[in-house]
C-alpha cells in the first residue's frame, strides 16, 4: 500500500494541471492581492490584516489548487487510459481508491503550508517591524498559527470531495466547473439572499469547514451555521463523496 501511495503522489507531482493550480494558489493570489493594494493605496497593508485577507481569498478562488489536486487524483488514470492496466494487476479496486486518499491529503496539506508560508512572509514584510499605520493588528506568531488550520481544513475537504466526484465517474471538466460554480457563484448569491437556510449554506465547503475550525470566509461574516449542519456538510463532501466513489468504482468498466 505504501508503494501505491508513493506512486499516486508521484503522479500528482508530475501533473501539469496540479502544478499550475499550485502556482496560482501559492504565488498568484498573494502577489495579486499585494499588487491590488499597491494600486488602490487605501487598503490595509499591515501584516496581520494582509495575512487575514490572503486566508479569506484562499477560501474563494484559491480553492482551484485543491480542486485540481482532487480532480487529477480521481480522473488521471482514466484520462491517461491506464486504468485497465491497474485493474489487470489484480489489485482490488478498493485498494486503488484507498491509495489516492492519503496522496490527496499530503498534496493538499503541502499546498496549504506553502500558501501559508508565502502569505505570512509577505505579511511580515509589509509590517516591517514598524508601528501599524491603519490600526490593524500586526502579524504575530499566534495569529499566523491561527490561520493554518483554517487553510488546511478547507483545502483537504475540497480536495477529497473532488477526488470522490471524479472517481465516481464525473469527468474532470464537470468536476472543476461544479465545485468552482458552487464556491464562486452559488455561494455569493446565496449569501446575499435573506433568510438563506442553514442547511443550504452548510453545503458550501468554505462555510461549513471554517465554521468547524473557526475564522472568517472570503464572504465575510455570514452568521454562524449550527455545528451540526456544518459537520453534515463536511461529511457529505468527504465521506459521502468517497462512499459514492467506492460504489461506482467497484462496478466501473475499464
Amino acid at each position: 500500500m505504501a508503494a501505491m501511495v508513493r506512486a499516486e503522489l508521484l503522479k500528482l507531482r508530475r501533473s501539469r494541471s496540479v502544478l499550475l493550480g499550485a502556482l496560482a494558489t501559492v504565488l498568484g493570489l498573494p502577489l495579486g492581492l499585494l499588487a491590488m493594494i499597491a494600486v488602490v493605496g487605501q487598503l490595509p497593508v499591515d501584516g496581520g490584516e494582509f495575512a487575514e485577507k490572503c486566508a479569506e481569498v484562499l477560501l474563494g478562488p484559491g480553492l482551484i489548487g485543491a480542486t485540481l489536486i482532487g480532480v487529477a487524483a480521481g480522473s488521471g488514470d482514466r484520462t491517461a487510459g491506464v486504468l485497465p492496466v491497474l485493474a489487470a494487476t489484480g489489485r482490488p479496486r478498493g485498494q486503488l481508491l484507498l491509495a489516492r486518499i492519503p496522496a490527496v491529503l499530503v498534496a493538499t496539506a503541502a499546498l496549504s503550508l506553502a500558501f501559508w508560508v508565502v502569505a505570512c512572509a509577505l505579511g511580515l514584510v509589509l509590517h516591517g517591524g514598524a508601528g501599524t499605520t491603519t490600526g490593524a493588528p500586526a502579524l504575530t506568531g499566534a495569529e499566523a498559527l491561527d490561520l493554518l488550520p483554517r487553510i488546511v481544513a478547507v483545502d483537504v475537504v475540497v480536495g477529497v470531495g473532488a477526488l470522490g466526484l471524479c472517481t465516481a465517474g464525473l469527468g474532470a471538466a464537470p468536476a472543476v466547473a461544479g465545485i468552482l460554480a458552487l464556491t464562486l457563484g452559488v455561494l455569493p448569491m446565496a449569501a446575499a439572499a435573506e433568510r438563506t437556510p442553514d442547511w443550504f449554506l452548510a453545503l458550501m465547503p468554505p462555510l461549513s469547514t471554517t465554521e468547524l475550525v473557526g475564522g472568517r470566509t472570503f464572504m465575510g461574516d455570514l452568521g454562524a451555521i449550527p455545528d451540526g449542519w456544518a459537520a453534515a456538510g463536511v461529511a457529505l463532501w468527504t465521506a459521502g463523496g468517497l462512499l459514492l466513489a467506492r460504489a461506482r468504482f467497484a462496478r466501473a468498466d475499464v
